[in-house]
């Protein structure tokens, strides 16, 4: 079974958990408005990754790139891993 989730390390050393359940299809998607406010944006991330919008925010800038990029990179993962394990009749 494919797993949602995924724990990675930060630059600072901070372990923050990717778990892709704590948002909505409807939340993924609206990342990629941009007209979104920040704060959206913040508190959906923070949301993926189990912390506030606000800690998301004030993560360092080398810890919020990596968060961010690991964040997006998994998505395609997992998407690839979903299609790659699928029933080709479906």
């Amino acid at each position: 079974m494919i797993q949602p989730g995924k724990t990675i390390q930060l630059p600072s050393g901070k372990e923050l958990q990717i778990d892709l359940n704590q948002i909505t299809r409807k939340e993924w998607r609206s990342l990629f408005n941009i007209k979104q406010p920040d704060e959206e944006e913040a508190a959906i991330m923070g949301k993926i990754l189990g912390i506030s919008g606000s800690d998301y925010e004030n993560l360092g800038l080398a810890d919020w790139r990596i968060a961010s990029e690991a964040v997006y990179k998994f998505f395609e993962e997992f998407t690839k891993a979903a299609r790659d394990t699928s029933d080709p009749k479906v």
